[in-house]
């Protein structure tokens, strides 16, 4: 019985995403700068965590997950300090004309939930 493949690009890319928020500065030595850096020291107020939070996770795509492309990031910080959310709205590389969202979920234990 033969059982085709069927790849799914949209969860692969979930996936990889996942690992990249979840990774930490310094866990791979082998790449540099791969993973969130700690804010959990620095002194911003909600609004200014998140846009240093949305301009980090666009880096860690643009760098590590060169299938899709970001248009926009929109956080939604209304259950700070517990839970801090963002909408990535991007499309694929190759089909400019499918946007699809990813939402990314960071939770006060810093652990990241992508959906």
């Amino acid at each position: 019985m033969h059982i085709p493949f069927y790849q799914n690009d949209f969860e692969d890319v979930k996936n990889n995403i996942k690992v990249l928020l979840n990774a930490k500065i310094n866990d791979c030595y082998a790449v540099k700068n791969l993973g969130m850096p700690n804010m959990a020291d620095i002194n911003l107020n909600s609004n200014e965590l998140c846009v240093s939070m949305a301009k980090e996770i666009r880096k860690l795509i643009d760098n590590y997950e060169k299938r899709i492309c970001v248009v926009s990031i929109t956080y939604d910080n209304n259950l700070s300090p517990w839970q801090l959310s963002f909408i990535v709205k991007c499309f694929f590389q190759d089909d400019r004309f499918k946007e699809f969202n990813i939402e990314i979920i960071f939770k006060n234990n810093r652990y990241c939930e992508v959906k």
